[in-house]
């Protein structure tokens, strides 16, 4: 069978083609994945690591502005800040420098959380102030009697110790303090004792003030909490003048 060598010739110079342009389409088609896979991992990137800028670390020590923050190739937006902070500043007065070789953007500032903390060195723990008694009656409501026929009358906060008797009711201070020292104890408790025990003997009452300005003034006996007894002697008519038959105190707060 005679074959013609030019046809022979054309087959191959076409299949040559053919698989030349095989070839080139094979390639093209993986250069166009490669770039579409290049684009979607860097959006992909852009997108889990967008450009920010944190606050450079706080110390003893001022920080130059330029090495506070190393700019990355890939970000849209460089930003170059530092927080220089004295040591003992409150965190409120630290104040960014921006470096004025790279462009600034809006891009809020994270504080440094140890800037909040507060210096465990100067912290103290809390001194318990010690207690206070309570100054209040003891006493109940209504009358109450008291050793040598004297009684004591309750009203709310206020209380009325009646020593109307021959031998209680007295015209002299001395003896009216001697009374209020004996019977206070009765009305507040011990706490009385503590109060009383402040006033030197013989200075709780002025001889030329128990019938006169006492009466409307009152005494008072401040205890170590601030709270305080008020006390004024109450006096009736007698023979010979005013007699004091009484005392009355209360609570002041």
């Amino acid at each position: 069978m005679a074959v013609c060598l030019h046809c022979l010739h054309n087959a191959r110079v076409e299949a040559r083609d053919r698989h030349r342009r095989a070839i080139v389409r094979f390639c093209a088609w993986t250069l166009s994945v490669t770039v579409v896979g290049v684009v979607g991992a860097a959006a992909v990137n852009a997108a889990m690591h967008p450009a920010e800028t944190t606050a450079a670390p706080v110390g003893t020590h001022r920080v130059p502005a330029k090495a506070a923050v190393v700019p990355k190739r890939d970000s849209i937006v460089t930003v170059a800040s530092a927080t220089v902070v004295q040591e003992g500043a409150p965190a409120a007065a630290a104040t960014p420098i921006a470096d004025s070789t790279s462009p600034v953007a809006n891009v809020p500032v994270i504080p440094n959380p140890a800037t909040s903390r507060p210096d465990s060195s100067t912290s103290r723990p809390a001194v318990s102030a010690p207690a206070v008694p309570l100054l209040r009656p003891i006493i109940p409501l209504g009358r109450t009697d008291l050793p040598d026929s004297l009684y004591a009358e309750r009203r709310a906060d206020t209380v009325v110790v009646h020593f109307d008797t021959s031998p209680a009711r007295t015209r002299r201070a001395d003896k009216f303090e001697a009374i209020v020292r004996q019977t206070l104890r009765a009305v507040y408790g011990p706490v009385a004792d503590t109060l009383l025990t402040a006033v030197p003997s013989g200075q709780l009452v002025l001889p030329n003030e128990l019938l006169t300005t006492l009466p409307s003034r009152g005494i008072r006996l401040t205890s170590a909490g601030g709270a305080r007894i008020q006390l004024w002697p109450e006096t009736r008519p007698g023979r010979d003048g005013p007699l004091v038959v009484a005392y009355r105190t209360v609570v002041e707060h």
